[in-house]
């Protein structure tokens, strides 16, 4: 919801998706019109906000950038998680 609009949609320009997390329950919003890889991306990439306990955006007027160095490593672990380096390079030297 966008101040009193709840029917503006989301734009996927914005966010892929959040997390907040809480001692009783953690929450996951991911973007439901975004593309499935942008989606499978900010699922692993919410889930590794929760592995460290970390919401997203507690207070979502301080959404951090996508430089932010800790979103970046965020990024990172997401793209371990989807697609492993090893298993990538083990998969190009059995095709050689």
């Amino acid at each position: 919801m966008v101040e009193n609009n709840t029917h503006r949609p989301l734009n996927s320009d914005e966010f892929r998706g959040f997390v907040l997390t809480g001692n009783y329950a953690r929450y996951i919003f991911i973007h439901g019109k975004d593309f499935t890889a942008a989606k499978m991306f900010a699922l692993a990439h919410e889930l590794a906000h929760i592995w460290l306990g970390k919401s997203t955006a507690p207070d979502l007027r301080f959404i951090r950038s996508s430089e932010d160095i800790t979103e970046k490593f965020y990024n990172h672990v997401s793209v371990e998680f989807l697609a492993p380096q090893r298993l990538l390079q083990k998969m190009g030297t059995n095709q050689r």
